[in-house]
């Protein structure tokens, strides 16, 4: 029996030293175990001289399920949403090139129409010819992108929190953007505390260590991001996907967190009036990255959806009263 305590002891004091002194290391440890207890494995493929990394879960002979993460994030952020799919989907979630465990290269094209054009060539390199795909943020604008040049390829598409569309009410951060006032891209821990009250409704539960280490990778990468940032909102000011919203022909879920402080939440009737075959979801006490915050949630309203492919086209619905699950 002592050897048990002992060994809980001397594992504790491992933790504890590697949390105050190594938290990089924890940190990474942590994000591995987090795969495996949710049955996802990290795999690289190399495609037309560009190395992706990704993660694969649930079974291979299922229907595809293809999660692109947003700006400044990675396939990790993907995990306890993505765990919630895998009993009826083989998930497949990249990182988009230039974040994540990607090659930091200054000198490629970030814009999300190439990011899309990538993204095609990397399913196809693994076989894939048509999937179902989400995205949150700067990756539903690649999704819906994907879905535009690629329709044949596409079963559903989902969109969380978009980027991409223009309207006459926009959040004030997302004006101060515009005007170069604000950006996503952090070079300060400070600055890092402040993007999170903006990302989310309400606190993230992450360990203070983990996300000084957060904090520290993605100072690491502001250059880059500093590049791609510019690319996007150039792109994005001079091509908004609204004149391309009817082109996409396939089932459309557009789901949105209330209190979004990027993008606004009437996004979704823009999108829902244009795109024919659509159906919208509001969600309460919810921010920018509904499927982080309330997983349990949104991972309800995408299944449903999947299972009925948006038969009430249309029509949106406001969830009141709900709580957040996160």
């Amino acid at each position: 029996m002592y050897w048990v305590l002992y060994a809980l002891i001397i594992a504790i004091a491992i933790f504890a030293g590697l949390y105050f002194y190594n938290p990089r290391a924890l940190f990474h440890h942590t994000i591995d175990l987090m795969r495996r207890l949710t049955g996802f494995q990290r795999k690289t493929l190399n495609v037309d001289g560009e190395q992706w990394y990704y993660l694969e879960g649930g079974a291979s002979d299922s229907a595809v399920m293809v999660l692109v993460h947003g700006f400044g994030a990675n396939k990790e952020s993907w995990l306890p949403y993505a765990r919630l799919l895998t009993s009826k989907y083989r998930v497949i979630i990249p990182d988009v090139p230039g974040f994540g465990e990607s090659p930091q290269i200054m000198d490629k094209d970030y814009r999300s129409k190439t990011q899309a054009d990538r993204l095609n060539a990397f399913l196809n390199r693994i076989g894939i010819d048509h999937c179902h795909i989400s995205g949150n943020s700067m990756g539903g604008l690649i999704a819906a992108r994907y879905t535009i040049a690629y329709p044949e390829q596409v079963d559903t598409l989902t969109l969380f929190n978009n980027a991409g569309i223009d309207a006459k009410k926009q959040t004030p951060f997302y004006e101060q953007m515009l005007g170069g006032e604000a950006t996503l891209v952090i070079r300060t821990r400070e600055e890092f505390q402040q993007l999170l009250s903006v990302v989310s409704h309400r606190p993230m539960k992450v360990p203070a260590r983990f996300l000084d280490v957060i904090a520290e990778e993605s100072i690491e990468r502001a250059p880059l991001l500093d590049r791609i940032f510019a690319s996007l909102k150039e792109e994005i000011m001079d091509d908004y996907l609204n004149q391309y919203l009817p082109d996409i022909r396939v089932p459309t879920l557009v789901l949105w967190g209330r209190q979004d402080k990027i993008f606004d939440y009437g996004l979704v009737n823009v999108m829902v009036e244009q795109i024919p075959d659509s159906h919208g979801v509001i969600l309460e006490s919810t921010g920018h990255t509904p499927m982080i915050e309330r997983p349990a949630d949104t991972a309800r309203h995408q299944l449903h959806f999947l299972e009925t492919r948006a038969l009430s086209a249309g029509k949106t619905d406001t969830l009141a009263g709900l709580t957040n699950d996160a």
